[in-house]
């Protein structure tokens, strides 16, 4: 049932509405908001203090959003982390592809 409630704060409402379609847009950034976080995780090993830091804070909100109403909106504030992370993943994913193209210079 802890797992259960945890799980609901990524994308439980109050009156149990549309669910189903928020977990699916959720995915479509948690996914890769974590393969975000592993990817700098390895390739900026000199930021790991600052990734630590940033991982608590996201851990710190989905524990005192479990432990009080497992809802959504109290993940607000932590979402741009999320998605800071899920841009990183994009990025490193796309521009690869874009450098062989021609369409973006390498750094």
């Amino acid at each position: 049932l802890l797992i259960l409630k945890a799980s609901r704060a990524w994308y439980g409402t109050d009156e149990m509405w549309y669910e189903d379609k928020i977990l699916l847009l959720q995915l479509i950034y948690l996914l890769p908001g974590l393969v975000g976080f592993v990817l700098a995780f390895q390739k900026m090993s000199s930021h790991r203090p600052v990734f630590w830091a940033l991982i608590l804070i996201v851990f710190y909100f989905w524990a005192m959003t479990t432990v009080a109403l497992s809802i959504l909106r109290y993940m607000v504030p932590v979402m741009g982390i999320v998605i800071m992370f899920g841009s990183y993943a994009i990025l490193n994913t796309l521009a690869p592809l874009l450098m062989k193209r021609g369409l973006l210079n390498p750094p």
